[in-house]
C-alpha cells in the first residue's frame, strides 16, 4: 500500500508540474508556449564599437526609427547558449512591448541596437553582458555575465 501511495504521489507531482505551464518571464528551465530553437539566420553580424552585434535580418519600410523615440516592437530572446527565455508571443498572441529608448529605460543594446530600423523591418541584436544584465544577471532566469539576443520586429515608431 505504501508504495501505491508514493506511486500517486509521485504521478500527482508530475501532472502538477505539466499544468503549470510556462509564459512570459518562465525561467530557462520551464517551456514556454512557441518556444523553439535559436533560428540560424543570413548575415554577417556588423559590431559597434560597444561590442554589440547586429544582423538586419528585413528591412522595414518608411523612416527609420531615430534615437531617444517610443517604439513598440515584439521579439523572441536566448542566452547565448541558446536557452529560449522570453517573448512577446504567449498562446499565439502576440503582444508588442512598448520602449522608450533611452538609457536608464531599457537595456543599453536595445537603445544602441534599435534606432535605424524601419516599421516591419527585422534585425538580431546579440547583446553582451555590458550592454544587457552585466555581472548581476537578471532573476533566476538570466545568469551574470550572460550575453543575449533578441529576434525583434520593429512595429511602430512614436515621437517622444
Amino acid at each position: 500500500m505504501t508504495s501505491r501511495f508514493a506511486s500517486f504521489l509521485l504521478a500527482l507531482a508530475l501532472a502538477a508540474l505539466v499544468a503549470c505551464g510556462g509564459g512570459k518571464g518562465a525561467t530557462p528551465t520551464e517551456t514556454l508556449p512557441g518556444s523553439f530553437p535559436l533560428p540560424t539566420v543570413a548575415g554577417v553580424p556588423t559590431t559597434t564599437s560597444s561590442g554589440l552585434q547586429i544582423i538586419d535580418i528585413a528591412a522595414g519600410v518608411g523612416p527609420a526609427a531615430p534615437p531617444g523615440s517610443v517604439v513598440y516592437v515584439t521579439y523572441n530572446a536566448w542566452l547565448s547558449v541558446g536557452t529560449f527565455f522570453d517573448t512577446t508571443t504567449v498562446d499565439d498572441e502576440v503582444t508588442p512591448l512598448r520602449l522608450v529608448l533611452r538609457r536608464g529605460l531599457v537595456l543599453p543594446g536595445f537603445v544602441e541596437g534599435i534606432p535605424g530600423m524601419k516599421v516591419g523591418g527585422k534585425r538580431r541584436l546579440i547583446i553582451p553582458p555590458e550592454l544587457a544584465y552585466g555581472a548581476e544577471g537578471s532573476g533566476s532566469g538570466i545568469p551574470p555575465n550572460a550575453t543575449l539576443i533578441f529576434d525583434i520586429e520593429l512595429v511602430e515608431v512614436r515621437s517622444p
